[in-house]
């Protein structure tokens, strides 16, 4: 499958988009994961998405609550659950120099993750990427003996509940372009009312990265005008992300950038 971010793309990754994620719908006061589960959902695909493959799973006032066009957000009160068993993490992912990193590029409005028992700070925003150190939440044997729920045999779990914006009761949170309340058909406006978005609605995949490893690069081109040249420059920024390492270690790395003409791209 191709990397959800390429420019970051690096050769110990696993992708979890696809159908095989489990969804509920249930009250936002029940803070427990579900006993039971409405059906699957396709991922990358918000809950308003005929993509999601949820129609089958949803009763019929709810289909008519969510799907398009101008799909509202859930009803007040409730919460979207997610869970997906993890595939077998690879042994050479066990390496005690490397992190395991889940990332889930974005989920509307209010995220919280659980992974085996483990319960990540909740993250606010429907753009903003999670990226969470999931290592020590992970069992700490491919058969699925050492921590988390379960036995021998076991599988990683992942849960991802999050709730609408409606819920977090601010009135100067941003709506964009999705719409609060029914359209009337009044008014100048349909062409810029969507539809809301709930849920996940872009790429989740696992990597494994070393301690210290470059998180994102600021690149900034500075014109002759801006250099006091003839030439022009390019400046990187490159920000790292690093683990505790033991003994202290360095956190530093060389940085190496390679420029391409057009005519070798």
């Amino acid at each position: 499958p191709e990397h959800p971010n390429p420019i970051f793309h690096r050769e110990r990754w696993l992708g979890l988009n696809g159908p095989k994620w489990e969804f509920a719908i249930r009250k936002s006061s029940e803070e427990t994961p579900p006993l039971e589960w409405d059906g699957n959902i396709t991922v990358p695909f918000c809950l308003q998405s005929e993509l999601s493959g949820t129609s089958s799973s949803l009763p019929r006032s709810e289909l008519q609550q969510l799907r398009p066009p101008h799909a509202k957000p859930l009803r007040k009160g409730q919460a979207l659950w997610y869970r997906l068993q993890l595939p077998r993490i690879p042994p050479a992912w066990r390496d005690e120099d490397l992190r395991v990193i889940l990332h889930i590029g974005a989920c509307s409005f209010t995220s919280t993750v659980i992974v085996n028992r483990t319960t990540f700070p909740e993250h606010v925003g429907a753009s903003t990427p999670i990226r969470l150190d999931i290592t020590g939440a992970l069992r700490t044997s491919g058969s699925g003996s050492g921590q988390g729920q379960g036995g021998a045999g076991a599988r990683d779990e992942v849960l991802v509940r999050c709730t609408d914006r409606e819920e977090t009761r601010d009135e100067l949170l941003p709506v964009g372009k999705q719409c609060r309340k029914n359209y009337s058909g009044q008014g100048p406006f349909l062409s810029t009312v969507y539809s809301n978005v709930t849920g996940i609605w872009q790429s989740v995949w696992l990597e494994a990265v070393p301690r210290v490893h470059l998180d994102r690069v600021k690149v900034v081109t500075l014109a002759p005008d801006q250099t006091g040249t003839r030439s022009w420059r390019l400046a990187l920024y490159p920000e790292l992300s690093s683990s505790p390492t033991a003994g202290g270690g360095s956190s530093s790395l060389w940085l190496e950038a390679t420029l391409f003409d057009t005519l070798d791209c």
